[in-house]
């Protein structure tokens, strides 16, 4: 127990953040928060660092890098990583070795054996680690979580989850900078953190099988210049309840939309189709609680909402993850992304693109609590990613 939190006494933790296109939006988003200080930021591209107001919302004297190496040694004690996606493992792993806790943008690692590596640090190290999955800290996400887990709907026996996002020929260049940005590289079944990941957390499950298939679409490929020649991909998850979850992947289908659905033994919750933050439940009639409605559709969004947070990227889910991640840092909460529950979020894409090129064969997925299960996966370094000369990739990046 924190006893100095209940003393009215908060230490606050100086805060580096790297990768500054993302990074702003969450130095922006930690304005107001108590308990966390930006003492220190870094990007290697000096229009990130000069291109905005920054130091308003950072402590003052704030040190600016472009070097990741001092950045690190500038007395930083959490770090949170918002560079590419890919490589979010190892600078987690520097900073987990060296005492420095950790919050991690996307995904955890792109390889199941930096997945062992970052259990492996946190445990060696006692530093803390929390994913930064801002789709569970939306309205919607949280009013769902909030209705499943006072128990009248019973228990999830399938969940959906659906992620949409299309872009034009020219956004789609903007986004890929470089013949061997990560973007395209990126398997569709890679990018899970907003589907499966909010279906994790609301119900408090974690996946331990998968199969998959993408949606081979080699005309996409052709006009937005990627590698990758799938335009979706679906996944079907056995949970660790026995509840199957289907998500899709990181859609470029349209329109641009997000949506998840539970359906319990007493009756099915699910985000509205054109409004993430407003809810639909429905019980079945004989399974309502004496006097509750049976079918409601509703804004999740509450009345009294802070500045700070309404500013804040991703509708105010980057504030309210941020307040998390300093909660945790405090010892006043646990977040369900810890390092065990990021790595099977990772795990669970990685090993779901092995099934689609299997063919959509069934691959299990170990829990990662298990330090002896985990040894299956250590020198697992298979990856589609190329390194920056282009070189490295151990697996292909399409379904065909």
């Amino acid at each position: 127990m924190n006893c100095s939190a209940y003393a009215g006494e908060r230490k606050i933790y100086k805060i580096g953040v790297f990768g500054l296109k993302r990074g702003t939006t969450i130095i922006k988003a930690s304005a107001g928060i108590e308990g966390i200080s930006i003492t220190a930021i870094c990007d290697s591209r000096p229009e990130n660092i000069n291109g905005g107001d920054l130091k308003q919302y950072c402590a003052d004297g704030v040190g600016i890098y472009d070097n990741f190496d001092e950045f690190i040694e500038s007395g930083i004690e959490a770090v949170v990583l918002s560079n590419y996606f890919n490589e979010h493992a190892k600078y987690a792993l520097r900073a987990l070795n060296k005492g420095i806790h950790v919050l991690s943008e996307t995904t955890a690692a792109p390889t199941l054996g930096e997945c062992v590596e970052l259990c492996e640090a946190v445990e060696n190290s006692g530093a803390k680690y929390m994913l930064a999955a801002n789709m569970p800290f939306s309205y919607g996400c949280l009013e769902i979580e909030r209705l499943y887990r006072e128990g009248t709907f019973g228990r999830v026996y399938f969940a959906e989850a659906e992620y949409f996002h299309p872009s034009t020929v020219e956004e789609s260049h903007k986004l890929m900078p470089g013949k061997n940005h990560w973007r395209r590289f990126i398997p569709r079944t890679y990018y899970n953190m907003h589907t499966l990941g909010p279906l994790m957390q609301i119900t408090g499950t974690i996946p331990v099988k998968v199969n998959a298939k993408a949606i081979y679409a080699p005309e996409y490929a052709e006009e937005h210049n990627s590698n990758v020649r799938d335009i979706d991909s679906v996944m079907l998850y056995e949970m660790d309840n026995g509840a199957v979850f289907r998500t899709t992947g990181w859609s470029s289908l349209g329109p641009t939309g997000k949506w998840i659905r539970l359906s319990c033994a007493k009756g099915t919750i699910e985000t509205a189709r054109d409004d993430f933050d407003s809810i639909r439940f429905a019980y079945n009639p004989w399974h309502a609680p004496e006097g509750a409605e049976v079918n409601k559709i509703y804004k999740a969004v509450p009345a009294m909402i802070s500045e700070t947070e309404k500013k804040s990227g991703h509708g105010g889910s980057d504030h309210r993850m941020m307040k998390a991640f300093a909660g945790y840092l405090d010892n006043r909460d646990h977040p369900f992304f810890d390092v065990y529950n990021s790595a099977s979020l990772s795990a669970a894409a990685i090993i779901a693109w092995r099934s689609v090129l299997n063919n959509g064969s069934g691959h299990d997925i170990i829990d990662f609590h298990d330090k002896n299960a985990r040894k299956v996966y250590a020198a697992d370094y298979l990856t589609p990613f190329p390194d920056e000369n282009g070189k490295g990739m151990t697996l292909p990046c399409s379904s065909r």
